[in-house]
């Protein structure tokens, strides 16, 4: 695990980041984070992908992004 910044809580919580640079990327974080950004708190659960893996990750969303826009049009046409 790779800390950066901030003390080390008692209590971590491990999350998901799904921002363009770290789609997929664990970590763990203050679990008050989102209470006025907790202690601050960070640290890398994974290590950083490739660029191959980002890109794949990425296109694989937008996939899944398009499946779910196709698969509500069809359902709303479904119950004209």
């Amino acid at each position: 695990m790779q800390e950066e910044g901030g003390a080390a809580s008692t209590t971590k919580s491990r999350w998901t980041a799904w921002t363009d640079g770290n789609p997929g990327r664990r970590f763990y974080g203050c679990p008050f984070y989102y209470q006025d950004g907790g202690c601050g708190y960070f640290a890398w659960h994974d290590n950083e992908f490739g660029e191959r893996a980002n890109t794949v990750i990425k296109e694989l969303l937008d996939d899944i992004d398009k499946l779910y826009v196709e698969n509500c049009s069809l359902r709303r046409a479904e119950h004209r």
